[in-house]
């Protein structure tokens, strides 16, 4: 069964889309996401999610702190 990450720090998806755990405990996360990813627009989207949410997008890859390594 894979887990969702419990270290603070900022995670990838499969999707490019990044996931930021910013606290300890359930529901601390910031979800960003390219919104009309053109050459011109490169705006980003931002929602606070829950563990639930972040669940449906495993596995992630941690790449903060210089570090790459695929959370499972």
């Amino acid at each position: 069964m894979t887990q969702i990450p419990d270290a603070l720090g900022i995670y990838e998806d499969e999707d490019g889309d990044l996931w930021i755990r910013f606290e300890d405990g359930h529901d601390k996360w910031l979800h960003l996401a390219k919104w009309h990813p053109t050459p011109i627009d490169r705006s980003w989207m931002s929602e606070f999610v829950t563990d639930e949410d972040v669940a449906e997008h495993l596995p992630l890859e941690c790449i903060s702190n210089g570090k790459k390594e695929e959370e499972r």
